[in-house]
């Protein structure tokens, strides 16, 4: 439960953060959730984000065309999978980090 609300607040400091790019504050605004459950403010039509964590990080991206964004947890990586479905360079890539 803690790594939730750890989650849930950072959720919110990049909402917050976003925000002030628009001259807004989260706490002014309000969010409302769409039909298919994404996330928007009612009262800002014209600012769209999206927000999605995993494990212990958090993503937002803010935008004035719909956005969406997904960040995965990834416990093991299968390099030979990563050789065979990039291009050399990418490979070398991730290869590297």
């Amino acid at each position: 439960m803690k790594k939730d609300k750890l989650l849930s607040l950072g959720a919110g400091i990049l909402i917050d953060k976003g925000l002030k790019t628009f001259g807004l504050r989260e706490a002014d605004v309000r969010i409302a959730e769409g039909k298919y459950g994404k996330s928007y403010f009612p009262d800002y039509p014209d600012i769209h984000f999206s927000v999605s964590h995993s494990e212990k990080m958090v993503l937002a991206v803010f935008e004035d065309t719909e956005v969406g964004c997904d960040i995965e947890y990834v416990d093991s990586i299968d390099l030979q999978l990563a050789e065979r479905f990039f291009c050399q360079s990418e490979y070398e890539f991730i290869m590297e980090h």
